[in-house]
Parts: structure tokens; sequence; C-alpha cells
């Protein structure tokens, strides 16, 4: 038996089916479209969410305005129509990408484009809505990371900074500004770098970072970074003004305005300016 409180849940659930179920109105759909060319961006911001909660059938509706004459709308009817063609992020896709950079013959006109478009994907799904310091340093960083110019080397060396490094296990001090691809690393302080791993994430301090690892990350401090975790995330000190996405269990001994993406449950012995976003778009922490 249902209980009383499990009733009007269910009742909102159905009515939301059968709402997504139904042919949008063709003439309110076009209401909205025509909302797209207001001047006022609280109307067209409106408008914009209400077709894209329409879902794929709006589309035969949206694709004749895709080719308009008026330059700004035409580019609010193609974002609609990209978010509502777009598949959801996995980080699967990212890890072959990793892992085509590791073989002993790669080369990097075939997989950084590839990579990079992965780890762009995630940000540009997070949008505005992370943490305003990680974002802002991880933008800074990124197009660094992925500069061709960049030297690649299959070493780590004793000064890695400033390169591309495809290293299986990789173990140092202090990494610098680059681009790591490994299956494991371990140092004392990683700063200003993208990081691709295809297992496990062990630093002191992670500073400025874009950190992609399918395993379990386990830092001292990590500050003003892009997180995914797909595993368990360990934070023995204090987390400060990122933005977190991890799939496992997760323990912090301090948070100080972190953002968290599709990932509610954590411990944390002492919080400060949490938040809780969700994307549908990115992956959410398993149960």
């Amino acid at each position: 038996m249902l209980s009383k409180t499990m009733i009007p849940i269910l009742a909102r659930s159905l009515l939301l089916i059968a709402f997504l179920s139904q042919d949008p109105d063709p003439k309110k759909v076009e209401e909205w479209v025509n909302q797209l060319k207001s001047d006022d961006i609280a109307v067209r911001e409106a408008a914009t969410k209400q077709l894209i909660e329409c879902g794929e059938k709006v589309l035969p509706l949206l694709e004749k305005h895709a080719k308009s004459e008026d330059g700004d709308f035409r580019s609010r009817v193609a974002y609609i129509i990209k978010r509502l063609t777009l598949k959801p992020w996995k980080a699967d896709e990212a890890l072959q990408a990793a892992k085509a950079a590791l073989k002993e013959d790669s080369k990097p006109d075939a997989w950084r484009t590839e990579l990079r478009k992965q780890f762009q994907r995630v940000l540009d799904e997070i949008g505005t809505d992370g943490s305003a310091d990680s974002l802002k340093f991880v933008g800074k960083y990124f197009e660094e990371a992925f500069a061709e110019r960049r030297p690649v080397s299959r070493q780590l060396g004793a000064k890695p900074e400033e390169g591309t490094f495809l290293v299986a296990a990789a173990k140092g001090s202090k990494i610098k500004e680059a681009l790591l691809v490994c299956e494991s690393v371990e140092a004392t302080e990683i700063e200003r770098s993208v990081i691709a791993c295809a297992g496990n994430v062990k630093a002191t301090k992670l500073r400025k970072c874009f950190v992609f690892a399918t395993g379990k990350i386990e830092a001292e401090e990590i500050e003003d970074c892009v997180v995914y975790c797909g595993s368990a995330l360990i934070c023995a000190r204090k987390s400060r003004k990122c933005t977190i996405l991890a799939a496992g269990a997760q323990e912090f001994a301090e948070t100080n305005e972190v953002t968290f993406i599709n990932s509610p449950k954590r411990k944390v012995a002492n919080p400060r300016g949490e938040r809780d976003v969700e994307k549908s778009m990115l992956p959410k922490q398993k149960e």
C-alpha cells in the first residue's frame, strides 16, 4: 500500500509522463520561438527553457528557422537544436581517448583533438554553474595544456612542466603547467595542469587543475580545480573553490565554496558554502 506521502509524488510523476508523451502545441512552440527574438533576456531564457523541455518533437518546427537572416535569432535556435540532439557525456569515451594517447605508436594529431573535445564537453555542460574560481583558473590553463606547440615526452623527467607527458605510472614532486596522460599518478603537487588518468591519482596538493580520473583520487588539498572522479574521492585536509563530479563515495575534512555536480552524497567534517547542482548531461553519483 502506498503511503500518504508517496501518493502526491506518484501523481506528479504520472502528470509529467503524460505531459512529455503529448505532442507540443505548434502554436505555442511558434510563440516561444518568436520570444527568442525578444530584447528581454529573461523572456528569451524562459522560451529557451520551454523549448528544450518539449524535447525532440519540436525539432521540425525549429529547423525551419535555422536559416533565418537574423544572426542572433539564428544562433539561439541553433543552440536549442544542439541541446536537443546532444547525447549525454560518457566518461568511457574520454577514457578511450586517453588510452589511445598512451599507445606506443600514438600521434598527438590523432588523439589530442578528441581528448580536448571530451574535456571541453564537461566544462561546457557545467557552464557558469560551477565554482567561479575553478572555472576561471581551469579555463585559463586549459587552452595552454592542449597547445600543439608544446613538446611531447614519454618520460616525466626531473622538471615536468610546460609539456605534454604520456607516462604509464607518473611519479614526481611537482608537475606544473602540463598535459599529463597516464594510468596512475603520484605527486607532491600538481598545479595549473590537465590530468587524464586511466586509474588512481594521489597528490599532496592539486591546484588550478582539470582532473579526470577513472579510479580513486586521494589528496591533502584540492583548490581551484574542476574534478571528475570515477571512484572514491578523499580529501584529507581541505577542498576550496572547486567544482567536483564524483561517481563514488566522497570524504572531506573541510570544504569551502565547493560546488558538487550530480553528487549529493558525501561526508564532510567541516562544510562551508557547499552547493549542489544537477546537470542531466553529466554522470550521476552511483548509489
